[in-house]
């Protein structure tokens, strides 16, 4: 039986590594000039969290989640996204317990039973952040501006954000009686996951990728007409906020989100080069999530990015990875007498912090300087049965092509100072 990685699933090769290892660094960077603090959740959870915490009618619940029992009968399902642990996190340790606004950010792996396309795998790396505490829509804009930041700081350029607010527990409500009328009259012409929404929450029908579906939902009504006094002002100082961000933004009165737990605000941002299905980002405020899984009420607002189709979208881009540190030193051994001390330089300048390629293979001159081009090495140390018996080693500069002869002192002081 030939063993393969699994379906929807992929290894990260150390080409591509380095890619994810450049997103995480920025993110990483733009995360702290925003003043958010990382935190690490276990990949799995209570299949309750997220059937309270996404809602049981959405997609992702009713049809992607990877739930197991363990031993005792107990229902685990792997993450499908961010939110919910954090939230759960948050309850947990009380970290809500001061009057201070809470800003953290996650980075890792989620799990969805879906079908495997072009950036989207069973199991993704998703960058969240999350901002507990704070209502008024200066939350909801700093979320949106870090977001453009860090897409602008990867080499995106004319970013767009597309933004909408889907209303509060005391519009919302009226909204949904008007949509569901509406959705009524054409019931015969809706696909079936949309019948089936236009029940449990006919807001989630704006999410159906059916051609006929998004044509019939072209006239529903405007859910500007319903918004109460609260969320319009939102709304509004929100848009204002982004321009004064100089964020380049759109409002799309059909955005909504996959999860039921978002109120208000929902965004996200979409990059050329992915097909139909081409956001990388996506948010929105859940003022009411942290109350209905046990916690204080608690206004909040989040996003989160799926890593592996913003790397398709730079591959489409041709946006390029910043190059690794260069090798700056190749240790060549090229007698057996000479891996001792071969091996002991190597330690050295690893323990001084220089990128130093030796990998314990005897070589003849001429592979070895091949071996070391190819490395991209700056530095070669040569030694052989001849140098060791003059207690010397050769260093040539690949660059210029000029060598010298060191005594072994020399060499260790090279390896400590100069080779950086």
């Amino acid at each position: 039986m030939e063993l393969k990685a699994q379906r929807g699933t992929r290894d990260i090769l150390p080409n591509e590594a380095s890619c994810f290892e450049f997103l995480e660094r920025t993110a990483r960077k733009i995360f702290a000039a925003y003043d958010y603090g990382e935190i690490r959740t276990p990949i799995f959870e209570a299949t309750d969290l997220f059937v309270r915490g996404i809602g049981a009618s959405t997609d992702i619940v009713s049809k992607e989640m990877y739930s197991f029992a363990d031993r005792k009968g107990r229902s685990l399902t792997l993450r499908p996204e961010g939110t919910a642990p954090v939230v759960r996190a948050v309850i947990e340790h009380n970290l809500l317990k001061s009057n201070q606004a809470v800003k953290l950010f996650y980075i890792g792996p989620m799990f969805r039973y879906e079908r495997p396309q072009y950036g989207r795998q069973r199991q993704f790396t998703q960058f969240g952040v999350e901002f507990f505490g704070v209502a008024e829509p200066t939350a909801d804009a700093e979320v949106i501006s870090l977001s453009n930041h860090f897409l602008k700081g990867i080499g995106f350029q004319n970013v767009t954000t597309t933004i909408n607010t889907i209303g509060c527990e005391t519009c919302r409500p009226k909204y949904n009686v008007a949509l569901k009328g509406f959705l009524r009259q054409r019931q015969q012409k809706l696909c079936a996951d949309c019948q089936h929404r236009a029940e449990v929450n006919p807001l989630r029908v704006f999410d159906c990728k059916q051609m006929d579906c998004k044509a019939e939902l072209m006239h529903a009504p405007d859910m500007s007409d319903f918004m109460c006094k609260d969320c319009e002002h939102h709304f509004s100082t929100l848009v204002n906020f982004l321009r004064d961000f100089q964020v380049n933004v759109t409002v799309s009165r059909n955005l909504v989100r996959g999860f039921d737990y978002y109120t208000r605000t929902v965004f996200e941002t979409s990059l050329s080069g992915l097909g139909a299905q081409d956001a990388v980002l996506g948010g929105g405020r859940y003022d009411n999530l942290i109350e209905e899984l046990g916690g204080p009420p608690t206004p909040a607002v989040g996003v989160s990015f799926g890593i592996e189709r913003i790397i398709v979208a730079m591959q489409k881009q041709h946006i390029a990875v910043p190059a690794e540190q260069d090798v700056m030193v190749f240790i060549l051994a090229i007698d057996e007498e000479a891996l001792a001390l071969a091996g002991r330089l190597a330690d050295l300048a690893r323990h001084n912090t220089v990128r130093t390629r030796f990998d314990g293979i005897l070589r003849s001159l001429k592979s070895g300087l091949r071996a070391a081009d190819k490395a991209g090495a700056q530095h070669v140390v040569i030694i052989g049965k001849h140098e060791l018996d003059q207690q010397q080693v050769i260093v040539k500069c690949l660059q210029s092509g000029k060598q010298q002869t060191m005594t072994i002192k020399e060499c260790e002081a090279f390896l400590q100072g100069s080779a950086k």
